[in-house]
Order: C-alpha cells, then structure tokens, then sequence
C-alpha cells in the first residue's frame, strides 16, 4: 500500500493530477508545458520567502519527494518528473526564473548544493 503524499508535499498533488494526463512518454526534459507546470507550482511555493528560506525548503521538500517516491508502487508515478526538475534547480542552479523580490526583480540563487 502507497503512503499519502507527506502533508508538506500537498501543494505538489494538482501537479501529480496534471501530468497523469500527460503521455508517460512524454515527460522528460524537454517538455516545456510540464516543466512550466511545475515551475509555476514551485513559484508559488517560495513566493514571499528570503533566499535562504526558499533554498532550504527546496532542497529539504526535494528529499522528501525523493522518500516517498522510493515506494515501488509509484515506480511510474508522474511525480518522477517532479522530482527530476526539483534535482535540475537544485543542482544546476538556475532558479532565477522561480524566485523574485517583492519588486519583481530576479535574484538569481546560484549554487543550491555544494
């Protein structure tokens, strides 16, 4: 039996819902219209937060996902591509476009994981 998503993920099962409806196939890197479904859902996330709130919740919310996505009923769960796009921001570090100041300007948070 599959665990529920941890409460701390919940944000995360309308973009679960949206990519079920996406070919398995589909959802890979190059996948602008899924990638942008998350992007906007992690924007959301970290809206309002400082730096370094939004870099500590990313990476603590992205060992989470990768938890519960350890279960083999969810070997093709949708959330895989979640998580490959929480690994790409966190590791390459190019989360200018999620996270912004109140003024709208970008500030870029280069290095997540060192």
């Amino acid at each position: 039996m599959t665990s529920p998503l941890p409460g701390q993920l919940a944000y995360l099962s309308p973009v679960i819902e949206k990519l079920e409806t996406f070919d398995p196939d589909s959802l890979h890197e190059d996948n602008d219209e899924a990638f942008e479904i998350v992007n906007n859902a992690l924007k959301q996330r970290i809206k309002g937060m400082d730096k370094p709130s939004a870099v500590s919740a990313l990476e603590e919310e992205q060992n989470l996902l990768e938890e519960w996505l350890s279960q083999p009923e969810l070997d093709t769960s949708p959330a895989h591509f979640i998580h490959g796009v929480f690994f790409f921001l966190t590791t390459s570090g190019p989360l200018d476009n999620l996270y912004s100041d109140s003024d709208g300007s970008s500030d870029a948070i280069d290095e997540l994981m060192k």
